[in-house]
């Protein structure tokens, strides 16, 4: 439902947010490593794709998480002390801090 949207529509950021989370969210239920990546890699390419929007710092949380799910620990820490230090405070980037 959100692809549409997305193709049509990428620098809308309410729509890129929806679109990298639901990815990620689609990524972490699945059973399937060999599905789960690529929702991982597409969604960690939708965050890097917006030239309007990469200073928003939820924009950078799901990065990150994007990261860590593919096992980029070391660029999600980079990002994680960027949000970090701008003062960005979510219960669910707390957990990826670990």
């Amino acid at each position: 439902m959100l692809e549409p949207l997305f193709s049509k529509q990428p620098e809308e950021r309410a729509i890129l947010l929806a679109t990298a989370h639901a990815r990620l969210l689609l990524a972490a239920v699945t059973n399937d490593v060999g599905n789960a990546q690529p929702l991982r890699g597409e969604a960690l390419d939708a965050t890097q794709s917006s030239k309007s929007a990469r200073a928003d710092p939820r924009l950078l949380a799901l990065q990150a998480e994007a990261l860590i799910g593919l096992g980029r620990a070391a660029d999600a820490r980079a990002v994680l002390v960027q949000l970090s230090h701008s003062g960005y405070r979510d219960a669910s980037v707390g957990g990826l801090f670990g």
